[in-house]
């Protein structure tokens, strides 16, 4: 047996002051290592993996088309029937698309973006439409004219996919359902 004893350990503040240093130091490097790793993920666009690309479209595995130019996001294909101005609304208001909820009307700009001239693509004839639209092979027109705003929103047009219409917009009386689409898109933040 020992007679000398081991006094206790007595942490002095000056001691300690040390370490709560450390500690804090040690706080903001992970805090500054996450706001660089985690932010930039949780703000990207999780929109699906690309499987195919053509010029600055990409085409996505989760149904939806990236410009990569505009920065615009599109729903892959028109919401498949006859509708006035007032229903192509409520099916954007309404459209959900992996987890985006902020679809809109395109413009008239945007639509004529989608144009492809003497390179219709296959989409079959339906419902009295006669399909092979002109419109980037990517998309799925169901009928030549999806709907379209401008004006800030207060005046309906629509845009004409067919082959040997000139190309610009065609205005149409919002309860015209002939041969008029919803065709959803989004701004990408």
């Amino acid at each position: 047996m020992s007679l000398i004893q081991e006094a206790p350990i007595l942490e002095t503040k000056e001691q300690t002051q040390p370490h709560i240093f450390q500690d804090l130091t040690c706080l903001i490097m992970f805090c500054l290592i996450f706001s660089l790793i985690y932010i930039p993920l949780a703000n990207a666009e999780p929109a699906g993996k690309v499987i195919a690309r053509d010029g600055s479209f990409q085409k996505l595995s989760s149904n939806l088309i990236v410009d990569t130019k505009l920065g615009l996001m599109w729903a892959q294909a028109d919401n498949g029937s006859k509708v006035s101005l007032e229903e192509a609304r409520a099916y954007i208001d309404n459209f959900s698309a992996n987890g985006y909820t902020d679809w809109r009307f395109p413009t008239i700009q945007e639509l004529e973006t989608l144009m492809v001239k003497d390179l219709p693509n296959n989409t079959p004839p339906s419902n009295g439409c006669s399909g092979n639209y002109e419109i980037h092979h990517f998309f799925q027109l169901t009928c030549c004219c999806p709907w379209a705003l401008q004006d800030n929103g207060t005046r309906p047009a629509t845009y004409p996919f067919i082959k040997g219409i000139a190309t610009g917009s065609m205005w149409h009386h919002k309860s015209n359902k002939l041969g008029n689409r919803a065709l959803p898109v989004r701004d990408i933040k």
